[in-house]
């Protein structure tokens, strides 16, 4: 977890967030040790949730605390097992490999409780130099 992201994100204590594109879960473990009461990590890759399934139950974090669910990021409001929450997270970069960058930003917004904020770290030109422009478009969409 970077200073940056704990700053702009504040205290996370008794919260709960589903990380997108989590990979492996280090970013959505990361939340919960940092007091969130519930993270949901979500990858579309099976062995990639069976790894964050393991780490949660290494650092002793039940599913009630820490759950990763296996699907397709724009099937997330369906395989999420909460209607919505207080954070939606994603890491850096991981827009970069979407085709449809809009679609996500509007289940990511589905996803988030009223006045709940969707975090994005736009990937410098550098690292994503396609798709920089797509991302400031959409950025607008998840900030209030």
């Amino acid at each position: 977890m970077r200073d940056l992201e704990l700053a702009e994100v504040g205290d996370v204590s008794g919260r709960s967030l589903p990380r997108l594109q989590c990979h492996i879960g280090l970013g959505t473990l990361s939340w919960a040790r940092h007091g969130a009461a519930r993270v949901v990590g979500l990858d579309f890759s099976a062995p990639a949730v069976d790894i964050a399934r393991g780490l949660a139950r290494d650092l002793g974090l039940g599913r009630d605390r820490a759950a990763f669910v296996g699907a397709e990021v724009y099937d997330a409001a369906t395989a999420v097992p909460d209607p919505s929450y207080d954070i939606v997270c994603t890491g850096v970069g991981a827009l970069c490999r979407l085709p449809d960058i809009g679609r996500w930003a509007e289940t990511a917004a589905s996803l988030v409780a009223p006045g709940g904020p969707v975090p994005l770290r736009v990937p410098s030109a550098h690292r994503c130099p396609r798709r920089r422009d797509r991302l400031a478009d959409h950025v607008r969409l998840l900030r209030p």
